[in-house]
């Protein structure tokens, strides 16, 4: 997250590959996918999720919805 949004709003990543999400914003964020739910994170927090699987997931700011990114995992 940076300045109240995903950075980037979109990601095309290969299976089993690990993100890792890093709050740069003043406010706590809780990311949530289809199939996980990490802590919240203050500043400069981070934390990481493994895509074992392909397909488009979306992903979102639990504390704030309308914050919103799509990540596109390929064989």
């Amino acid at each position: 997250m940076r300045e109240g949004k995903f950075a980037p709003e979109r990601l095309a990543i290969p299976v089993n590959c690990a993100v890792l999400f890093t709050n740069r914003d003043d406010t706590l964020v809780q990311i949530q996918g289809h199939d996980f739910t990490l802590g919240e994170m203050s500043k400069d927090q981070a934390w990481a999720h493994t895509y074992k699987e392909a397909g488009s997931f979306e992903i979102f700011n639990a504390k704030n919805p309308t914050q919103r990114a799509a990540i596109l995992v390929r064989q």
